[in-house]
């Protein structure tokens, strides 16, 4: 089997290096609005066929293919450097624009996917050196792109054109697919367009609604409401007619305002009458004293003094 892969590879090497790395696999892309400020696009290859692997590890008549020594396996170093030729490729072979301006796509390595689809999920030996007799690769490459500035809220026309080899694409409707990420799970876009207007290449385009930033509503500091025992009701400061709130005061005001004069007028009389009771006579003190205190404490109630 693999003699006959092998011979097949070598008649058809011709054919096939005519083709580039896309022509020769099936080609899945997707282009996926991560937030409001960056987007994705993650490129698939599956070489389904043990001679289109092979076209691939070989570089046909070029020799330019994922095996570099030609010694029948494929080490770190070697993926690395066909990764690096083909990222290359790549960028001129797929076009993005956002409110028709060319944007450049970074390419993230460490996402990049090489796969055997006959064992998936099962991690290859690049350290030792994995054999490809048998392989049949699956590439996934993922690029992301964050504007410089911010992009304003509201819609913005997003345009991916592949302008690689036209045959890979025979659906673009299966090959070209928009998700938008912001949501969970994920969800593809419907309202896409893949009208070409006149280009000899597929394109995708859609909306990409940038949302405006949630506005944090501060809570405003308000002194507790004290709850009123069963059967009363709570003072309502606002029902109150203006000055009525303040009478208590005022009236505690004149309370202390007489205390005062009493204590000042009934000391005075005990100081200049025969006989002096000095004890009576500092009582009639105290009780001007708590008059002052008296009307202090009410004047800072209605405001028209403070302490501090």
């Amino acid at each position: 089997m693999r003699l006959i892969a092998f011979i097949l590879a070598v008649l058809l090497a011709p054919l096939a290096a005519a083709h580039p790395l896309d022509d020769n696999a099936q080609l899945a892309s997707e282009v996926v609005i991560i937030s409001d400020q960056r987007l994705e696009y993650v490129l698939d290859f599956r070489y389904v066929s043990v001679l289109a692997s092979y076209t691939e590890v070989s570089g046909g008549i070029t020799g330019q293919g994922l095996d570099a020594n030609g010694d029948g396996r494929v080490t770190s170093t070697e993926l690395k450097q066909r990764y690096n030729l083909l990222i290359d490729r790549l960028i001129f072979a797929v076009t993005f624009k956002v409110d028709g301006q060319p944007v450049n796509f970074e390419p993230d390595f460490e996402r990049f996917l090489f796969a055997d689809l006959n064992q998936p999920g099962v991690a290859l030996d690049l350290a030792g050196g994995q054999p490809l007799d048998t392989l049949r690769i699956h590439y996934r490459f993922v690029f992301w792109w964050q504007p410089q500035r911010p992009l304003a809220p509201g819609p913005h026309r997003l345009e991916y054109i592949f302008s690689g080899e036209q045959s890979v694409l025979h659906t673009p409707e299966q090959q070209m697919i928009a998700f938008d990420a912001r949501v969970q799970p994920r969800q593809r876009l419907a309202d896409v367009s893949y009208d070409q207007d006149g280009l000899p290449f597929p394109r995708l385009s859609f909306q990409w609604v940038v949302n405006p930033p949630k506005l944090e509503v501060q809570p405003v500091d308000t002194a507790p409401r004290i709850t009123p025992p069963p059967g009363r009701e709570p003072l309502d400061d606002a029902a109150t007619p203006e000055g009525l709130a303040e009478l208590p005061a005022w009236l505690t005001f004149t309370a202390g305002l007489c205390m005062l004069l009493f204590g000042i007028g009934a000391a005075a009389r005990r100081a200049f009458l025969p006989g002096k009771d000095g004890r009576k006579l500092l009582g009639t003190l105290l009780v001007a004293v708590a008059g002052a205190a008296i009307m202090l404490g009410a004047l800072v109630r209605v405001g028209v003094i403070t302490l501090f």
